[in-house]
């Protein structure tokens, strides 16, 4: 029943990527009795007006006629053909230093909804109806994260997000962690057999200037059952970690609770939208309803999360998820996505709204104040872009006659945090410009504006 089930594209426990390379959301799953298309579809965030397309169409299904068979690949028994549509959770990654998707396991779409064991990836670069996906298993070495011997994972509620420091997409199974290299097709488990026991309702992101992967979510009605709250994993050594449960000492915060309860008007703690902000070098996360954002901060020295809420007009409305009742929602996943190009967030938060794009910081950008004959400081955070893959040059012009400045250090391998300090000379008339901050990676590059003004009264 494509043309009726097809809501559920977006409605039934599916995510989407965030192609910073092209700057759309990629947005794909389906599944369980669902959804039977494998179709894909790209919010357009670089055309005028945004558009929303579908990049490939569906694979006709060769199961419809026995949908208690619950199939891999279309058609059943190949492995060059096309994925069986499933709920992908938050189970999808943009791999950009290969321009593909990523796909890991799900929950097939048959009657059963069986978990699927399985690695998909597909090339973005020139997406259409003649690109073909590759099925990375018959060729994969390692442990496949999922249910097999020796380790209860799930097959489906995985966590997949990419490392920019490794280049590495770390995945949670809800048992264990692994990585998955694609340059090599390698799996590999980096914590204990049950080292990173969650519940399969979490959704996860990574830090890279701290170096954690954390997952947070579930804690509905301001209580954490097993595997819900907040878990995270130190990945500066991406070969081996372990998990740390930071549930209780963050729960402590009262804004963090409400934001893993499932925000101020609760309707439902799991998967919510959670993504890392390279230019505040925290976390901001979407509970599924409402106007707020939280914003949160990881304490390394205390194992915690702090939080801030953060309220805008305009808000979206709430999702009309489960069975197509009101106020109602299955989560957020993926659809809550950061492009660094535009400085902005975006949220698909159902099949009959409106796409939503949140900026947190206004046109302005941030302002510095400087007096004459004193020094002002600026955070200045390269995050995961995509594109720089080496060595980040820093640069700044528009400061006043006379001022001096310094990035400390002057250069960032990859992502990570610079301090740009600007020296106002004595005497200096009382104004106010606009700095441009600029990384540059060989032929690529990417500025930002910030404000300063200086002169005391």
């Amino acid at each position: 029943m494509f043309a009726e089930y097809c809501e559920n594209v977006i409605r039934a426990w599916n995510g989407a990527v965030a192609d910073t390379r092209a700057n759309r959301l990629i947005i794909w799953g389906g599944g369980h009795d669902n959804y039977f298309g494998n179709e894909i579809y790209s919010l357009n965030l670089a055309a005028n007006p945004i558009t929303l397309t579908r990049l490939k169409d569906p694979t006709v299904p060769t199961n419809y006629s026995n949908s208690g068979n619950c199939i891999e690949s279309i058609p059943p028994g190949t492995t060059g053909f096309a994925p069986n549509s499933r709920e992908d959770y938050e189970g999808l990654a943009f791999i950009p230093t290969a321009d593909v998707m990523y796909v890991l396991n799900g929950s097939l779409a048959c009657l059963e909804g069986n978990g699927s064991n399985a690695t998909w990836t597909i090339p973005l670069n020139n997406l259409s109806n003649s690109t073909s996906w590759s099925y990375e298993n018959p060729t994969m070495t390692g442990p496949q994260p999922g249910v097999y011997a020796g380790l209860g994972g799930y097959a489906y509620g995985d966590i997949a997000v990419f490392d920019p420091n490794s280049g590495l997409v770390f995945v949670s199974d809800s048992s264990a962690l692994f990585t998955y290299n694609y340059q090599t097709n390698t799996t590999t488990r980096i914590t204990a057999i049950e080292g990173f026991v969650t519940s399969i309702y979490l959704s996860g992101a990574i830090d890279p200037v701290r170096k954690l992967f954390v997952a947070v979510g579930g804690c509905g009605k301001g209580s954490c059952g097993p595997g819900d709250g907040v878990y995270v994993a130190d990945i500066s050594n991406p070969t081996h970690t372990v998990q740390q449960n930071w549930t209780a000492a963050t729960m402590a915060d009262a804004n963090c609770a409400q934001f893993l309860a499932g925000g101020a008007n609760p309707l439902n703690a799991s998967n919510p939208g959670f993504v890392y902000d390279p230019v505040a070098n925290d976390f901001v996360g979407w509970p599924n309803e409402g106007n707020s954002v939280y914003i949160l901060t990881p304490d390394t020295v205390n194992k915690k999360l702090t939080c801030k809420v953060v309220t805008f007009p305009n808000g979206p409305p709430n999702s009309s998820h489960a069975n197509n009742t009101p106020n109602t929602s299955l989560g957020t996943f993926g659809r809550f996505a950061y492009f660094p190009a535009y400085d902005i967030f975006v949220l698909v938060n159902d099949w009959n709204i409106p796409a939503y794009i949140l900026k947190l910081r206004g046109s302005g950008g941030f302002t510095l104040f400087a007096c004459n004959g004193n020094t002002v400081s600026y955070d200045v955070n390269i995050g995961p872009v995509g594109s720089f893959s080496g060595t980040v040059n820093l640069s700044v012009s528009g400061l006043p006659s006379g001022a001096t400045y310094v990035f400390s250090p002057a250069s960032i391998t990859t992502s990570g945090t610079s301090i740009l300090t600007v020296n106002i000379p004595s005497g200096t008339p009382a104004g106010s410009s606009t700095l441009t901050i600029t990384g540059t990676s060989g032929s690529l590059s990417q500025s930002s504006n910030v404000t300063l003004n200086w002169g005391c009264h």
